[in-house]
């Protein structure tokens, strides 16, 4: 995808996780290092979102029809691909929370987590 190509909404989603991560002492070169990266998480995010959305609405499950006389539920795809991004979303969110120098008073620092928790 070219940059012409990512939504506004996707920029602006971007631009909060890069304005995190130099508010907490990320140097340049590491951000340009990371840029695919930031934009995964920052596309994997928002599609989350919707998926989110679709299943508040539609539920996590669906009925089908397989020929003429076999009906039932299953999982909805929404449920199925939210399963499956939401544990490469954390990994993305945890790679960029490691991007962040560690505090000298504590041996973690969970900047990157504590501001995705505000900015819900």
């Amino acid at each position: 995808m070219t940059k012409t190509e990512i939504s506004k909404e996707q920029k602006r989603e971007i631009k909060r996780i890069e304005k995190l991560l130099r508010a907490n002492a990320v140097d340049e070169k590491v951000l340009k290092l990371n840029q695919e990266l930031i934009y995964q998480a920052a596309f994997m995010g928002l599609q989350l979102k919707k998926l989110s959305k679709d299943i508040e609405i539609n539920g996590v499950t669906e009925e089908y029809k397989n020929g003429e006389n076999q009906y039932g539920r299953k999982k909805s795809a929404s449920a199925d691909v939210y399963g499956t991004m939401i544990k490469s979303y954390m990994t993305a969110q945890k790679q960029l929370n490691d991007l962040i120098p560690k505090n000298d008073n504590s041996s973690e620092n969970d900047g990157f987590a504590d501001f995705l928790k505000s900015n819900e």
